[in-house]
């Protein structure tokens, strides 16, 4: 039982730093930096209603991306 139990240990902590290398090798990747992995998101910023109407104007569809 003991000797399951280690084994459980050692297997669970390397899966964790599989994921923490994982993890930090698509931040390094994507060009943020690792400290991004520790910041907030940023929420996106909305226009007000009133900017909307003044960049769209009275057209309906949708803004091209």
């Amino acid at each position: 039982m003991r000797e399951l139990a280690i084994v459980f240990i050692c297997i669970t902590g390397m899966m964790v730093i599989s994921l923490w290398a994982l993890a930090i090798a698509l931040v390094v990747r994507s060009g943020k930096g690792i400290l991004s992995l520790f910041s907030p998101l940023s929420k996106h910023q909305w226009l007000s209603i009133a900017d909307t109407i003044a960049e769209y104007g009275d057209d309906h569809s949708l803004p091209v991306e």
